[in-house]
């Protein structure tokens, strides 16, 4: 706050200058002999106690530590990847006993455990779902090709208990799916506000792994390209 503004709002003159400096300095170093009540150690006490709180706010405060957020969302990332890698060729490995014609016919993860998801059972397929099929596949052909195969599917029956476990399965993994998206549109937000430059270069994907595999977005900026 200017000394200006401090007049205006409190109608009190104001100066600042060297000679206030010293002044000031002076008091604060002669406090407990010029007030009998305040005792040298609960003065140090209170500088030790304003210290720590000037300290803890600064540090709450440091724009270096704006870098952790994207390293532990990469983590976390990188490791919901293979959950949901090895979650789905479970999935696969499991209702390709039912229908195997499906894991060949649909070769993306999400897709396939959306339709999972749907069907449930082979026998249950109509010409009905076509519409319904189209939306996940985005593809006419691949939902007629799905219909024809499971009229003339080989897989073996399923029972009410591994359908209700298969369904209840692949509603976790497409959750988790839905998740990971959410997850690299926050990625992408914090990779923007944080490292603009980095992300218009190499997109938020790349950039972050460089931030979490040097330790910070300030050793990144400190290594020498030949490092990088």
């Amino acid at each position: 706050m200017s000394d200006s503004s401090i007049f205006e709002e409190a109608q009190i003159t104001c100066s600042h200058n060297d000679t206030i400096v010293e002044l000031i300095r002076g008091i604060r170093a002669h406090l407990p002999k010029m007030m009998k009540k305040v005792k040298e150690d609960d003065l140090k006490r209170a500088s030790l106690g304003l210290a720590h709180s000037y300290s803890r706010h600064v540090c709450a405060g440091d724009p270096n530590k704006q870098d952790k957020p994207i390293m532990q969302t990469n983590a976390l990332l990188e490791q919901l990847d293979k959950n949901i890698n090895t979650f789905c060729m479970r999935l696969r490995e499991w209702f390709s006993w039912h229908f195997p014609e499906l894991g060949k016919i649909v070769t993306d993860n999400y897709i396939y455990t959306r339709i999972v998801n749907m069907i449930q059972n082979k026998e249950e397929i109509t010409d009905d779902m076509k519409e319904k099929l189209t939306e996940f596949t985005l593809d006419e052909d691949k939902s007629q090709e799905i219909i024809d195969a499971s009229k003339t599917s080989m897989g073996q029956e399923l029972s009410e208990a591994d359908q209700a476990q298969i369904k209840l399965f692949s509603e976790r993994v497409a959750e988790l799916v839905a998740f990971r998206e959410t997850l690299q549109e926050y990625l992408r937000d914090r990779m923007n506000e944080v490292a603009p430059n980095l992300t218009s270069l190499i997109g938020e994907n790349v950039g972050s792994k460089l931030i979490t595999h040097s330790g910070s977005l300030i050793n990144l900026a400190k290594y020498p390209a030949s490092t990088i």
